[in-house]
């Protein structure tokens, strides 16, 4: 009954503070959606001027491409000096990028020789160049796939109209052999010679594919785990760092408010066990886990990531990470003098995690020493718990090690909040 009505006394001093509440329920789906919409290209309305300075046919085709794929402002003025004040002025005035064809484009490819498109953007804004060149590249593969091939085809045309003539060059060198006097028959041998090593060098040719000479090796990246994307593994880091952040916060300001209003000077003079309290705390911020799971998974469910769920692994796994992180801020209450200095922390350690996370960059890349470390974090066996729960559908007894390390970290920051209730005057 202590607990009930310890419990009671967290609901009721949630429910009061309304920011509490919506910070649980937008919070998740804030992460979630920024999450999704930045790692969809689909979702990218990228905006785009073009100033023409070539008048060719592939200039003219780059721009109806450009056209269909993007919000477009398209400029036909008389030099460079011009395009580019266009473009400024666009780009000052929203566009994202700006692009200028220069006067030879379409005479160079038609010569084989590369041209080059100059990119314009806001370089005020980091980061917004390489995004947007890489999003731009990404939807015209089709236009440099078409003078890819265009390029093959006239170069294989060239090629077997020359092997056709070589061919018939030796055909009649084969019958004017007999005719050749000994005094030039090692010059004829040589001629010979030499015209069907042209003809096996052409031969080959003919029979290049040119996305070789662009790329000798391609690559694919083919995950391991067959039947899984990776926005499923992607969402068990996105609710750790989440649950982190969000029950930090609560966790950490709830304990100062009973500091603060002498709650725990009454509970050590009370009959009611300070374990009971703590128990307490740890069942609720857990509730409070489940609940933040919930608007995270159905965004990532409705962005089609693939989930195949072992419901007692799940469960198991949402109250170890949620309660971890309760304790773990009810630590920083114990230790801040108020709720800005709590809140600070909780947002730091938070946002911390989030950046070591592997969502941005892959934590498998740092230095030998770092990477040691973050893998001893109790961050590193909640994602593996929870894609074992969520995505491998793996039986908790397989997991008994996971298990057993995320339970001594419980155990360690419930010792460690007992120490300091008891030791706080």
């Amino acid at each position: 009954m202590r607990i009930i009505e310890l419990l009671k006394k967290e609901y009721k001093l949630f429910i009061r503070n309304r920011k509490q509440v919506w910070t649980v329920v937008l919070l998740p789906l804030f992460f979630s959606l920024i999450y999704v919409l930045m790692f969809s290209f689909s979702n990218i309305d990228l905006t785009v001027s073009v100033c023409n300075l070539d008048k060719g046919e592939y200039s003219s085709s780059l721009v109806s491409t450009l056209s269909a794929a993007f919000e477009t402002s398209v400029y036909a003025e008389d030099n460079a000096s011009a395009c580019f004040a266009v473009i400024k002025d666009d780009i000052l005035s929203g566009k994202m990028l700006g692009i200028i064809i220069r006067s030879d484009f379409s005479e160079n490819i038609a010569n084989y020789e590369q041209p080059v498109l100059n990119l314009y953007f806001d370089n005020s804004k980091p980061n917004l160049g390489f995004f947007a060149q890489s999003y731009l590249m990404n939807q015209i593969s089709s236009f440099n796939n078409e003078i890819l091939r265009q390029t093959e085809s006239e170069i294989k045309d060239t090629t077997y109209s020359i092997e056709t003539d070589l061919e018939k060059t030796i055909q009649l060198l084969n019958l004017m052999e007999y005719a050749i006097p000994d005094a030039v028959k090692p010059s004829y041998d040589e001629l010979k010679n030499n015209v069907a090593e042209y003809y096996n060098k052409i031969s080959g040719l003919n029979r290049i594919d040119l996305e070789f000479l662009v790329n000798p090796v391609d690559t694919q990246l083919v995950g391991i785990f067959k039947g899984s994307n990776s926005d499923g593994f992607s969402f068990s880091v996105l609710y750790v760092v989440v649950n982190i952040i969000v029950i930090l916060l609560l966790s950490s300001v709830s304990m100062v408010y009973d500091r603060k209003n002498k709650f725990l000077t009454r509970l050590k003079t009370s009959s009611t066990p300070v374990i009971y309290y703590i128990i307490s705390k740890l069942l609720f911020f857990t509730l409070i886990g489940f609940v933040i799971f919930v608007p995270s998974y159905l965004v990532f469910a409705a962005n089609n990531a693939y989930f195949n769920t072992n419901i007692i692994t799940l469960i198991t796994g949402l109250i170890l990470v949620s309660g971890i992180s309760a304790l773990i801020g009810c630590v920083i209450g114990l230790s801040s003098s108020n709720e800005s200095s709590s809140t600070m922390i909780s947002v730091f350690i938070g946002f911390l995690f989030l950046l070591l996370s592997g969502l941005f960059y892959p934590v498998d890349l740092l230095p030998g020493l770092a990477k040691s470390m973050l893998v001893l974090l109790p961050t590193s066996f909640e994602i593996n718990l929870l894609n074992n729960a969520l995505i491998f559908n793996t039986s908790i007894q397989v997991l008994n090690e996971t298990i057993y390390y995320l339970a001594g970290y419980l155990l360690l920051f419930f010792g460690l909040n007992y120490y300091l209730i008891v030791k706080d005057q």
